[in-house]
């Protein structure tokens, strides 16, 4: 096998760390084969604005094998989204569940601290019915609270006062004296001449490597999973708080996902087995990451259980729909303003059959002339085929966005782009991207996510 197969073999069928190359081909003496694989990697780097420890970068290798893998799960997202949002989530089946989710994800964290509980107890506290709890249990009470938390504050920026609130619930502190580590970790790895590896920053460096953090939130031009990973990460080698590091890294990568508006659907996935790595794959996986500087090693780890955790949620709403279903008082209803004939035409002469006479009004609150306020599905059309026919520039799904998208004064998001059109995050940020380099947005930074805003055109 030439060394370019190998090259690709070795990041994209599985992303390799050297000493697996080796092992995989039975030879010590790879170092020309190694050489190949960086420089077939260097087509797919980019770097990151982190700083490790050592002052070194990190960088991401974004190889079409794992952008793919990227966009499965984002679709998988939105269409949890979708079913889910079809569903009453005050309903006692919704809330079940819900419950369900939660109840697992509180078994990973008692496992964690090698508590002995059952699933019954692990509900009352996701049902809020416990009544007597011992002191070492309290960490799944609090843990659960700060999941309440994320759900009930879904619009948060991610900052230090995020970080306390989470931080005090976590450890069931009322009133935070500091919030960060006060006290220095050591470990052998530290002290090591060669492959060093730190267990944690230096107290000195803390606020310093959060500030970095805070700021690659906010910034960094990321998909969502790409960046919650990175940010896991991170906040593990930091492990800035006294307690709760893994707990507080892993509640982030939550709100992150929540934040790019995949809704509550992120709650519900069971990032916690990594809370639970008996063969401490885990760690070996961060320190790799640490000594080469390559965040891939986490994601490669990551999208196996974030595709498991999505597909359970999936599971879960099929069987959720049918119980909702065996519930419904079905009656049979007819409106009176809808023509039955119409019902049994397809959805496309539904939608798009031509209003006689209705010309497009001038509103000069349109970013584009002739767009009146209340569009319909027919004047969007209309405008749709506007803006392909004298930009040929325009893609299909991006004039199909802008034509009902262009209100001046509203704000739009690469999130909505991608629930829209039911595309990967990553494609729905290079239409946004290419429909404000057109003139059609302006694009701004806002809180943790990029903003859309119509620029008025003539």
């Amino acid at each position: 096998m030439g060394n370019d197969d190998l090259a690709i073999r070795f990041s994209n069928e599985m992303y390799a760390t050297r000493s697996e190359v080796s092992k995989a081909l039975g030879t010590s003496l790879i170092d020309t084969i190694w050489t190949n694989i960086i420089k077939y990697r260097g087509q797919f780097t980019r770097y990151l604005s982190l700083r490790q420890i050592d002052h070194g970068q990190l960088s991401l290798v974004l190889t079409p094998s794992i952008s793919e893998s990227l966009n499965a799960i984002e679709r998988k997202l939105v269409k949890a989204m979708l079913k889910l949002g079809k569903i009453s989530k005050t309903s006692s089946t919704y809330a079940q569940y819900e419950q369900d989710f939660f109840a697992r994800q509180l078994d990973f964290v008692a496992q964690k601290y090698r508590l002995g509980v059952n699933e019954s107890f692990l509900k009352s506290i996701v049902n809020d019915t416990v009544s007597t709890i011992s002191p070492d249990r309290m960490v799944l009470v609090n843990y659960y609270a700060a999941i309440k938390y994320l759900k009930n504050h879904q619009n948060d920026p991610i900052d230090e006062a995020f970080f306390a609130d989470i931080y005090a619930l976590l450890s069931g502190q009322d009133d935070l004296a500091t919030l960060y580590r006060q006290h220095e970790i050591a470990s052998y790895e530290q002290k090591a001449l060669i492959g060093k590896t730190y267990a944690a920053a230096p107290i000195a460096r803390i606020e310093e490597m959060m500030g970095q953090l805070q700021d690659f939130i906010v910034h960094a031009d990321f998909s969502p999973l790409v960046k919650a990973v990175t940010v896991f990460y991170y906040m593990v080698l930091i492990k800035p708080f006294e307690t709760y590091s893994e707990e507080m890294a892993l509640l982030t990568m939550k709100h992150i996902l929540v934040h790019a508006d995949f809704d509550e659907i992120p709650l519900l996935m069971n990032f916690e087995e990594w809370l639970l790595d008996p063969r401490e794959e885990l760690a070996r996986v961060n320190n790799e990451v640490q000594k080469s500087g390559d965040v891939t090693y986490l994601l490669a780890s990551f999208i196996p259980m974030a595709n498991n955790a999505i597909e359970r949620i999936l599971d879960g709403a099929i069987n959720l729909e049918k119980e909702v279903l065996k519930d419904e008082v079905r009656t049979d209803q007819t409106p009176s303003n809808i023509n039955v004939e119409d019902e049994h035409k397809p959805q496309s002469e539904q939608i798009l059959a031509p209003t006689p006479n209705k010309p497009l009004q001038l509103d000069e609150r349109m970013a584009l002339p002739g767009v009146p306020v209340a569009l319909d599905e027919v004047d969007a059309a209309r405008i749709e085929e506007h803006l392909m026919e004298t930009n040929p520039a325009l893609k299909r799904g991006e004039a199909y966005f802008y034509a009902r998208h262009c209100t001046i004064g509203k704000f739009y998001t690469i999130s909505q782009f991608k629930k829209t059109l039911g595309c990967a995050y990553e494609t729905a940020r290079t239409s946004m991207d290419h429909l404000a380099s057109l003139g059609y947005y302006r694009k701004e930074s806002y809180k943790n996510k990029f903003i859309y805003t119509p620029i008025g055109r003539k």
